[in-house]
């Protein structure tokens, strides 16, 4: 076998160990959810206090933005109820909605007073949500693959054009 043989070899299999690596490790191991609290007639329900019930306890989210918005960012995959409070301090919550987030995983949410409640929160799961996380790792496993046939391919042709010596 050549030396320019021999190094493409090596190339084709440094590549395809390093790139599925490089791709996979790209997908981040926590989750992210943001939405927004609408009150009854469809507008931006500002300044509504939130906390989110997690495995670990109950964490208090900053009131909603003027648009209603929302956000928590680096969330540990699992299950999760984001539940609005009344302004001024009322201790039970007046709507919630529940999620199940997955690693790498972007939720958006969508929390309507009046029509969201703790009694009957509606559940997300995240087969619909995690689209993209899924793809990513179908990504880097169809990468893989293309790079470990292509270093089997070289190899078989390199071994072929061998001659035997004398």
């Amino acid at each position: 076998m050549s030396n320019s043989q021999s190094r493409l070899v090596a190339l084709m299999l440094f590549l395809a160990l390093i790139v599925p690596t490089i791709v996979l490790s790209q997908t981040p191991g926590t989750a992210d959810v943001s939405g927004v609290v609408l009150d009854a007639s469809g507008r931006p329900a500002a300044g509504y206090p939130m906390k989110f019930t997690a495995p670990q306890g109950e964490v208090i989210i900053q009131p909603t933005e003027a648009d209603g918005a929302f956000g928590v960012e680096g969330l540990p995959p699992g299950n999760y109820e984001f539940r609005v409070f009344e302004p001024g301090g009322a201790d039970s919550p007046i709507a919630s909605k529940q999620v199940t987030l997955v690693a790498g995983q972007k939720e958006r949410i969508e929390i309507r007073l009046g029509s969201d409640n703790p009694a009957g929160a509606a559940s997300k799961s995240a087969a619909g949500g995690s689209a993209a996380s899924t793809g990513l790792n179908w990504f880097a496993i169809v990468i893989a693959a293309i790079l470990l046939a292509g270093a089997v391919g070289v190899f078989f042709v390199v071994r072929s054009q061998r001659r035997p010596r004398e």
